[in-house]
């Protein structure tokens, strides 16, 4: 039992600067898009200077939702501890998008931002009984980087 406690709270934490980096990005998106806008002599969209806080606000509720994440992360492995390479896996995933949002310097947003998406998707897909403040929250969340994508 105690080896499930640390093993879920491993992919806990590591999900939790997952959530922290992609909020980044999306805010160092939110922001290329303003400075884009400025230069060419646009105004800034009404609704960018609400996504900032917004990203902000979502990736806070993600942090905060941690002991449901933990619940669920617990319970998977207890069910099946067979799952651990997959969750394993996701850790991985999670690691290589913590260094591409850290090493790229914000250059490549764009790549990030669809990186984001495809772990985010990875991780929807292992955990079949996400909690659902966790799950609304996802959408949410991917309802800003579609908005992102698009208003680039």
């Amino acid at each position: 039992m105690k080896k499930i406690d640390t093993l879920a709270e491993t992919f806990a934490d590591s999900w939790s600067r997952f959530v922290h980096d992609l909020a980044g990005i999306a805010v160092l998106k939110v922001e290329g898009i303003t400075r884009s806008k400025a230069a060419s002599g646009q105004a800034p969209g009404p609704y960018e200077a609400q996504l900032v806080p917004l990203v902000e606000k979502i990736a806070e509720g993600l942090h905060e939702d941690k002991d449901s994440l933990l619940q669920a992360v617990h319970a998977e492995l207890t069910e099946d501890p067979a799952s651990w390479p997959v969750l394993s896996y996701l850790m991985r995933e999670f690691e290589f998008f913590h260094e591409l949002a850290s090493f790229s310097g914000g250059d490549d947003v764009d790549g990030a931002v669809e990186a984001g998406r495809t772990i985010r998707g990875s991780f929807e897909e292992v955990f079949t009984t996400i909690p659902g403040k966790v799950r609304k929250t996802l959408r949410v969340l991917d309802g800003v980087l579609d908005l992102l994508k698009k208003a680039a």
